[in-house]
């Protein structure tokens, strides 16, 4: 369903988490499922969806993929398609994702030493739950702290509201620009 790979590299999945954006895709087609479900009750777009889903689960839920999008927002979108469709291995996923990050797999993907790898862009640099700061792309990292905040709030995880507190109070105390932005 990425258009890219459909055309420029037919048979080829996931082989570029970091910068091809096929999760961060599918996160929006996931979000405009569950809405487009919630608000007419329609399945047809849900359905297309689920199977993708699915597919999500099969590959990275069970092992087979350590990986996790480079540019996040499948985190936040899985959880409104499990809370659509009622399927816990979708919101499983999404803390799947927020949990691995931080554990540097962009370097392993890409041929660089972890120890010599600043992930910081992507925020692969540190695990999820130690974030004190914001850092890296503001926008991965506002969708990264809203899909966290999300997964949290199903599993009633504190720990992890906690750290979203922290990155929260750091960013309007040290980050915010008088236009409101939090940075490039």
């Amino acid at each position: 369903l990425d258009t890219a790979y459909t055309v420029q590299h037919p048979g080829e999945r996931f082989v570029n988490l970091r910068d091809d954006h096929e999760l961060y895709c599918a996160g929006h087609l996931f979000e405009a499922a569950a809405a487009h479900f919630v608000s007419t009750g329609k399945r047809n777009l849900l359905d297309i969806a689920t199977r993708y889903a699915d597919l999500l689960v099969k590959t990275f839920g069970g092992g087979e993929n350590q990986g996790y999008c480079g540019h996040p927002e499948i985190e936040l979108a899985l959880v409104q398609l499990g809370n659509a469709t009622g399927k816990r291995e979708y919101l499983e996923l999404a803390r799947t994702f927020v949990d691995r990050r931080g554990s540097k797999y962009f370097a392993t993907e890409h041929g660089t030493d972890p120890a010599k790898y600043d992930g910081t862009y992507w925020l692969d640099h540190q695990k999820v739950r130690d974030l004190d700061a914001i850092a890296g792309h503001a926008v991965r990292a506002a969708y990264l702290m809203s899909g966290a905040v999300d997964v949290a709030a199903v599993f009633g995880d504190r720990a992890l509201l906690q750290m979203a507190q922290r990155v929260w109070d750091n960013t309007f105390d040290e980050n915010v620009f008088v236009t409101g932005g939090i940075g490039p």
